[in-house]
């Protein structure tokens, strides 16, 4: 057989792997410098890399090429331990959020209608702009179309930061604020008096402009 030095080999897994082949390393520990150039197969180096853990600690890490990163299964795999990170995700959601009445849902006309999320282990937050016009619905106002739904419990209501409520029928010197009921993928829009006191619900617009950002726990 015919030795072949590292810079020979193409890959572990290419045209110069076969039985035979072999790599050439450096072991420092031995004392002398004849005795330190050994050789190994790419099968060897193959089996000896499939016996390290299936779970590694990263400290300090840096990715080796520009786009590299860690990766997550597409349906995650849920850990009972609390200190490990479990998932990760984020994606566009324009197509599902929507403004919507509480009464009837209806329908709108949005001049811009944009929504991103970002789901790390079991916190996610979504955020985004809606302007509408011609809406149909009735009731009170909400948004809807989450791209989770929010853990059921009761004490872990999903909170939404408003800005530029603009269009909206509100009552003079009242901010927006949001939440939303525990296990729903939608988001109820009130309002608070600046000063303080009882809230209202948020009426239905047939225009409006908002922007959102709205945080919570599945």
């Amino acid at each position: 057989m015919t030795d072949k030095a590292v810079s020979a080999l193409t890959s572990l897994t290419g045209a110069n792997t076969a039985t035979g082949d072999l790599l050439y390393i450096v072991d420092i520990s031995e004392a002398a410098a004849a005795d330190r150039s050994k050789k190994i197969t790419a099968e060897e180096l193959q089996n000896y890399v499939k016996k390290f853990p299936a779970t590694i600690g990263v400290g300090g890490a840096t990715p080796a090429a520009s786009g590299a990163g860690i990766s997550f299964p597409a349906t995650a795999s849920a850990s009972s331990d609390a200190n490990t990170l479990d998932d990760y995700e984020e994606g566009d959601c324009s197509s599902s959020i929507a403004i919507a009445g509480t009464t009837s849902a209806g329908s709108a006309t949005y001049s811009s209608k944009s929504a991103r999320y970002v789901k790390i282990g079991a916190m996610v937050t979504v955020y985004g702009y809606l302007s509408w016009s011609g809406h149909t619905g009735t009731g009170f106002m909400e948004i809807s179309g989450l791209p989770f739904a929010s853990n059921a419990q009761v004490a872990l209501h999903p909170t939404a930061a408003i800005g530029y409520p603009h269009n909206i029928s509100l009552t003079a010197g009242n901010v927006v604020t949001a939440f939303g009921a525990p296990g729903a993928s939608t988001i109820s829009l009130y309002q608070y008096p600046t000063g303080g006191g009882a809230n209202s619900a948020v009426p239905m617009d047939a225009s409006g402009d908002i922007m959102f950002s709205i945080t919570y726990s599945i």
